[in-house]
C-alpha cells in the first residue's frame, strides 16, 4: 500500500478464511480503506479462493516503506 498512489489499488490474493477486517489497523496506517472482495472457485476443484480489494485513500505518513528488519521485528 505504501507504494501506490493515492487512488490506486491493492489486490490481495487470500483464502475465505482470510477477513479485510484484520488489516483495519495496517490501513488506518498507511492512508488506505477496504474495497470490496471476490469469492471464487479455481477449476479443477482446487479450492475456494479470495480477493480482497483495497484502495489507497490518503497519502503514506513518512517512514513507509519500511525496511524489512523493522517490518519483521515490529508487524503494523
Amino acid at each position: 500500500l505504501p507504494l501506490l498512489k493515492t487512488g490506486g489499488r491493492l489486490v490481495a490474493y487470500k483464502t475465505p478464511a482470510d477477513d479485510p477486517k484484520d488489516a483495519a489497523h495496517a490501513l488506518s496506517v498507511l492512508g488506505g480503506g477496504f474495497d470490496f472482495l471476490r469469492d471464487y472457485s479455481l477449476p479443477g476443484g482446487s479450492g475456494e479462493r479470495r480477493l480482497l480489494v483495497f484502495k489507497k485513500l490518503a497519502g503514506t505518513p513518512h517512514g513507509y516503506p519500511r525496511k524489512w528488519g523493522v517490518i519483521k521485528n515490529r508487524p503494523l
